[in-house]
């Protein structure tokens, strides 16, 4: 209990003296619940933006360390070696089994592993090559006062890159979309283009129908009114300059119609 609530002392001023604030970016002993109702009290929660979380346990004992630093002997030594190396494994094991990452959502898959003491962590991994990779294939990763600040920092750059990268598969997801719509945009105005000129081409083929070459209606239909029709409208003179039959501008004074 006293190693624990040193471990958990050294944590907290590490995290304080790296500009973290207490109850604002990390949290001591805050009670969770488990979706079967179980209570858990992790030591430490480390929050990051993005809502994103980070467990870090600091209960780890040290007593076989301490052996091994009063050993007398080199038979001692070896022996509280062997103990305290043990003892970092066992407890690796029990973060394992407690699953924090899915009984707090939005924790990493990983628990970080807090030993109080470099020389302790430094004399487990010496003479336990595989006591890192072990960890890590545990989901967990062991920090010590040097390595901490600079772990938490790693992981929240893997977090921003990882953000980015789907902002990144985002962007172009919209860009695509974007440029599919302006696609079909000019196509569409293409077609009112070619549509305009299909148009025009009608109009003029008619335009030249109505008022052009010989016979065209509207001369033949100004020969007939001269033969007597009285009709209420007349054809425009625009039509008839186009058709020839206005050739100056008294042609286009009304006519003085008998009382």
């Amino acid at each position: 209990k006293t190693q624990g609530d040193w471990g958990e002392m050294i944590l907290d001023s590490i995290l304080q003296h790296s500009g973290l604030r207490r109850n604002q970016e990390y949290f001591l002993q805050e009670n969770v619940k488990s979706e079967a109702g179980k209570n858990f009290r992790p030591d430490v929660i480390v929050k990051f933006p993005d809502n994103r979380e980070v467990i870090i346990d600091s209960k780890v004992s040290l007593t076989a360390y301490m052996s091994y630093v009063n050993a007398a002997d080199s038979n001692f030594q070896s022996q509280a070696v062997s103990a305290h190396i043990a003892s970092v494994r066992k407890h690796i094991d029990e973060l394992a089994q407690k699953d924090y990452a899915d009984i707090i959502k939005r924790a990493d898959n990983f628990v970080l592993l807090f030993l109080q003491s470099d020389a302790a962590y430094i004399l487990a991994v010496k003479n336990d090559s595989n006591l890192n990779e072990y960890a890590f294939s545990k989901h967990v990763i062991i920090t010590s006062p040097t390595t901490l600040m600079m772990t938490l920092q790693i992981i929240y750059n893997i977090w921003q890159s990882d953000r980015q990268n789907r902002n990144v598969e985002k962007i172009v997801s919209k860009s695509t979309a974007l440029y599919d719509k302006f696609v079909g945009f000019t196509e569409s105005f293409l077609e009112i283009n070619k549509n305009l000129a299909k148009a025009s081409d009608a109009y003029e083929k008619s335009l030249k129908q109505l008022s052009e070459g010989r016979g065209n209606i509207v001369s033949r239909l100004d020969d007939i009114r001269t033969l007597g029709l009285s009709p209420k409208k007349d054809i425009s003179n625009e039509l008839k300059e186009h058709a020839g039959l206005l050739n100056s501008e008294e042609d286009q004074q009304p006519e003085d119609k008998l009382p």
